[in-house]
Parts: C-alpha cells; structure tokens; sequence
C-alpha cells in the first residue's frame, strides 16, 4: 500500500514520528505542498493508495491524474478542501478525523481560566521586576485573583469537548452547568451529576455564570441572552465559529477570548493516535 502526506509539517514538525503509519505500507511525507499549484499537488499525490492533507486541497484535476487513489484522509476535523462530489463519483471514500483535539482543547481552555484567574507570567515578570519588594504591603498582586472552588461555569454544548471540559473543571472544584439541546444528553448530564439546562430555554437562567465556555459552532448566546449573564462574567469561545454575539458582549462589557484555532499543533500525540486509528479500520474494512 502505498501513502502520501502532503503537508506533514503541520502535525509534525519533527518531535513525533511517522513509524506507526510506515508499518502499514510505503509512506512519503511532504513538510508543505502549495495550496494553488494545481501541477504540484498532483505531481505529489503520484497516484497513491492513500492519501493525506491537513489543508492542501484535493480538486477533481488533481483525482483525474491520480486514478488510483482509493481513500483520502483530511488530518483535521472538516474536509471542506477535498472536492467531495469528484471523490464521491470515483468511489473514493473521504473521513476527517473529528476527535483528534479533544483532550488538548479541553487542556487548552483550563490553562485560559487559569490564566484569567492568576495571571501567573505577569505576575513572575513583575515579582522579577521589583514590583513586590517595593510594594507597602505584604501581599502583592496587580490583579484581583479569582479562586475557582464553587464559582458556576457554564458550558454551552455536551459533545466530545464539553464532556471532557465538564469533567475537568468538576476537578477543579468548580460548580459545572452545561446546556443541551437533546433529552438523551441532558439525562447523561444529569447522571454525571452537573446541572443541566435546555439550550433553547436559557433566557433568565445565566445570572450566576462567572465562566461561559462555548462549544457550539452556532449563534446560541444572542444579545438578548447575553444581558442576563453578571458583568464579571468571562465568554470563552472554543467552537470554529461563533456561538455568541461578541460584538454585544463587548459592548457589555464583558471579557471575550476566542480560541477556534486551537486542534492543530495543539494537539500532537492524540492527534496522531486518532489518525493511526481511523487509518487502520478503513485499512481493515477496505481488506
């Protein structure tokens, strides 16, 4: 069998290896591949079993000189670069890999809250910088700190990343709310013990929220929403598009950190697991 990669470089720079996948056949691995080269794209390709891309696109032109390709992996969670119909037609299967950066964006947005709360690298500059010997006081922050223990955080959705960011935060002493628009998922909510709220019922429900995270890649906390949550409230936006009208919060006056580019490089040793998986059961159902 034989493989390509055409921009490796993105999930790995040189501190993880390939070896896993070369077990499974003949691999190449390109760092980069242009994104409007149409000759080099399939030139690279050259007519591989399997194909890789984390963002190359994969147009029909490319698949008509590379009739045999048989499987097209998009190393990330969509695969909007690939020109599905033209695969479609030829019988070439095409997967993302949607749960690759799940534990990581999880990991990524407790460092955010801890951050908000301590402000741990401003603080270590400024305690390096003299700030603390020169302070009259004994104790020394520039920041109010926030402690988490008891404090409400909500999350809006209870997919992969809002499960497993519901569990962290529970770990961090934290009163955990997470919304949901299907019964069967507010039961298990229930069942983990978090408090659950229909997400098309939240109006006059968000007063107590000092957290928001959002996991729902659509228009869920609107303006009219977001004038219940308390002003000290901080929106934390994870999903790849927006699920509350910042424009508004900010108006507010409330704090918005958006971080949708997280998975990637974020994510390297789960990432890599969840492509050498999907990779092995297509292998198994394609043999």
């Amino acid at each position: 069998m034989k493989m390509v990669i055409l921009d490796g470089y993105t999930e790995n720079p040189g501190d993880l290896s390939w070896s896993e996948l070369e077990k499974l056949g003949e691999l190449t691995v390109y760092d980069r591949t242009s994104l409007t080269d149409e000759e080099e794209i399939a030139a690279r390709i050259d007519n591989a079993d399997i194909l890789l891309t984390n963002k190359t696109p994969v147009s029909a032109a490319a698949l008509d000189k590379n009739p045999g390709v048989k499987y097209i992996s998009v190393l990330a969670t969509g695969y909007n670069i690939v020109d599905v119909e033209a695969a479609r037609a030829r019988g070439i299967p095409v997967s993302n890999v949607p749960a690759y950066g799940t534990a990581a964006v999880a990991q990524f947005a407790i460092a955010m809250l801890l951050e908000i709360c301590h402000h741990v690298a401003h603080h270590s500059e400024t305690v390096h910088a003299g700030r603390w010997e020169q302070s009259p006081d004994w104790c020394y922050w520039d920041y109010p700190l926030i402690e988490l223990q008891g404090k409400t955080m909500g999350i809006i959705g209870f997919g992969r990343i809002g499960k497993l960011l519901a569990h962290r935060l529970r770990g961090l002493g934290a009163e955990v709310t997470v919304s949901a628009r299907r019964l069967d998922d507010l039961a298990w909510i229930d069942a983990f013990g978090y408090r659950g709220l229909r997400t098309n019922r939240l109006a006059g429900r968000l007063g107590s929220f000092r957290v928001v995270f959002n996991t729902v890649p659509n228009m869920v906390l609107t303006e009219e929403l977001l004038r219940d949550l308390p002003r000290e409230c901080v929106l934390l936006e994870l999903a790849s598009q927006s699920g509350f009208d910042r424009a508004a919060a900010e108006a507010r006056g409330l704090k918005c950190i958006a971080a949708p580019g997280l998975p990637g490089r974020a994510a390297p040793e789960t990432a890599a697991r969840a492509i050498k998986l999907t990779l092995e059961k297509i292998w198994e159902e394609e043999a």
